[in-house]
């Protein structure tokens, strides 16, 4: 048994900070589980730039990298008996990054639809960005050390993520209602209701 589950949201939201503490508990509870880095943070880190004149060509490398990385997560998974493959983001968060027509083009490029894509998980965890909620603890920086978007711009990106993963059957919501601590609880009870 193979779920995978992508851990989504805004800017700050908590999925990079989370990830290793889900894998912890859940390998604590017996389970393998494996981190599938964010595709974007690969490309970005390493000398990518995005602009609006390769926003497609962009959106497209993304998309691909992150389904080859979450393909071969899985195969090399897939002799585990209880096996939990964790997603720092998954392919349809790219939709919140370009215009509708741009993401149109995405996915007749990589030959998807965005429910194909939905029916690439088992469910969807989105970490509200500390911009809702909790600004005295929106990062300034990501993990990589780039300046990150004011907090306008980061509830904007939080709610075109949301709106990108909506029509997902299992598409769960954790806000900032919480200190983080609670997030972190609520995010474990989501996993374990779709193990």
């Amino acid at each position: 048994m193979i779920k995978k589950i992508v851990l989504t949201g805004g800017p700050s939201g908590g999925k990079t900070t989370m990830l290793p503490i889900l894998a912890k508990y859940f390998t604590n509870k017996g389970y393998d589980v494996a981190i599938v880095p964010e595709a974007a943070t690969i490309l970005l880190c390493n000398g990518i730039v995005l602009s609006e004149d390769n926003s497609v060509e962009v959106q497209i490398a993304i998309s691909n990298i992150q389904m080859m990385l979450e393909d071969n997560f899985v195969a090399a998974s897939s002799k585990s008996q209880k096996m939990i493959v964790l997603c720092d983001r998954g392919v349809g968060d790219n939709q919140a990054y370009c215009s509708k027509e741009d993401w149109d083009k995405v996915l007749s490029t990589i030959n998807k639809t965005n429910s194909s894509i939905n029916a690439r998980y088992d469910g969807i965890i989105h970490l509200t960005t500390a911009a809702y909620g909790a600004v005295d603890h929106y990062r300034k920086e990501n993990e990589a050390g780039f300046v990150r978007d004011p907090l306008t711009v980061a509830r904007e990106l939080d709610d075109k993520v949301f709106l990108a993963w909506k029509n997902h059957e299992k598409h769960f919501v954790v806000d900032n209602s919480t200190d983080f601590s609670g997030k972190i609880a609520k995010t474990i009870s989501i996993i374990e209701s779709l193990l």
